[in-house]
């Protein structure tokens, strides 16, 4: 608390730390139990999924609620100790996670995932499909796409121009375990570099 003395404050972390009934699994269930109360139950969640590391030695996977109001809230955390990752993947990770939070919120009518460059392995998208939830992931660059007309086009920046905008609507995605999916191209003329998405949405593009 904030009127606690440091000195008291780390004697209560110690003892809380102690406590056999301070578990992983108990923090889990504190967390989706909390989640579940702060969540609407009958309008569309936006979700997003992101990695931070911090300090340059822990790797936190943050599953957060995007908000009305455009600011995100944090609701759930799964991670490793670089190094440590023993018999899991961040994939596995990914996976286990999403598993974890969309089959806690089944009730909700419409979710959305969206997420930066490195979600977007086709283990997780079909993940993600199979809760027959939506999706809006940015894409790495050099993966391959393939058209309903057989056109294979490996996905790169120059595949937008500057102020442009592109969309492919049922593509296969990768060569190797393919996605039917969509993908979209947006490039405005202040941002760098175009944003390359990968999703199951169908949008109209102007």
């Amino acid at each position: 608390t904030k009127s606690a003395h440091p000195y008291n404050g780390i004697k209560r972390t110690h003892r809380l730390l102690k406590n056999k009934f301070f578990s992983q699994g108990f923090c889990r269930d504190a967390y989706l139990y909390l989640m579940k109360k702060l969540l609407p139950k009958d309008k569309p969640l936006l979700l997003a999924i992101d990695w931070t590391v911090i300090k340059e030695k822990f790797c936190f996977l943050s599953v957060s609620w995007v908000h009305d109001s455009g600011r995100s809230i944090p609701l759930f955390f799964d991670g490793y100790e670089k190094c440590k990752l023993d018999y899991r993947s961040q994939t596995a990770i990914e996976c286990d996670t999403l598993k974890l939070i969309l089959g806690n919120l089944a009730y909700i009518p419409e979710i959305t995932i969206l997420a930066d460059r490195g979600f977007d392995s086709p283990r997780v998208l079909n993940l993600i499909a199979k809760y027959k939830t939506n999706y809006v992931i940015r894409v790495k660059i050099d993966k391959y796409i393939t058209t309903s007309s057989g056109h294979n086009y490996k996905i790169h920046h120059a595949m937008v121009k500057r102020g442009g905008k592109l969309k492919y609507e049922n593509v296969q995605y990768t060569k190797n375990s393919p996605v039917l999916l969509n993908f979209y191209g947006i490039w405005e003329k202040n941002q760098k570099e175009p944003w390359l998405l990968l999703s199951n949405i169908i949008a109209t593009v102007k």
